[in-house]
């Protein structure tokens, strides 16, 4: 047949319809691209928000803030272990301030039935205010705290048995109470030392913020105390 020998562009179209060349892509210059789509292969329930390393942001997060919390309770205890049994440290705490209230029923201008509760009164407000004290230097050194018991019970021993030093009036000569400030500051950081076993700057720390709750509490009982005596208006 003759049409079949005819080269493809001078074939002869239908009068009407425009004649339509059939180029194929690579004639029009136009790259042909066999590769794959981009998120072919790819889960579509993946994470594409994750940070390099595997994780998403949010879970990289949690981890890193696990990494240091578990840093932290890697470290030894604040508060260490030995020393006495809170039980027995506690025991020994009171006897302490027992002695520093049959003490204050002596040397005490007040009344023993004011002498005493005021004696204990203080001596456990005081006694909250180191443990306070050794939870701030437990924060600041980014450490666990330890047993919040033996803490306390070793507070008690420490501050009653300063409170006993205190108590007494020694009469020595120009001296006026600065040898029983000197002797109850002496006593106070030998058990602390002793029995807590603080570096000297954790020391520092302890025995530097429990002065200043010290004096916020002395300054509370005597702005009541103003207050209490103010006659009525």
């Amino acid at each position: 047949m003759p049409e079949e020998n005819t080269p493809k562009h001078e074939q002869t179209k239908p009068e009407g319809e425009k004649e339509i060349f059939a180029v194929e892509p690579e004639s029009a210059g136009v790259p042909k691209l066999d590769a794959p789509p981009i998120l072919e292969g790819e889960d579509p329930s993946a994470d594409f928000d994750a940070t390099p390393g595997g994780g998403s942001g949010s879970q990289s997060g949690v981890k890193a803030e696990s990494k240091v919390s578990g840093a932290s309770e890697s470290k030894p205890p604040f508060v260490k272990e030995g020393m006495g049994s809170p039980r027995n440290v506690a025991i020994a705490g009171g006897i302490a301030l027992a002695a520093a209230a049959v003490l204050a029923i002596v040397y005490h201008e007040l009344p023993w039935y004011k002498a005493v509760p005021l004696t204990v009164y203080n001596t456990l407000a005081h006694t909250a205010a180191g443990v306070a004290a050794v939870v701030l230097a437990a924060r600041l050194a980014e450490r666990p705290l330890g047993r919040v018991e033996l803490s306390a019970a070793r507070m008690l021993l420490a501050v009653a048995a300063t409170t006993a030093v205190f108590t007494p009036n020694y009469e020595l000569p120009y001296t006026g109470r600065v040898d029983e400030v000197v002797l109850a500051l002496a006593v106070y950081a030998g058990v602390t030392f002793t029995l807590f076993r603080f570096s000297w700057r954790d020391w520092q720390i302890v025995a530097g913020s429990h002065a200043v709750m010290s004096v916020l509490i002395w300054i509370g009982q005597g702005l009541y105390a103003w207050v209490a005596t103010q006659p009525p208006k």
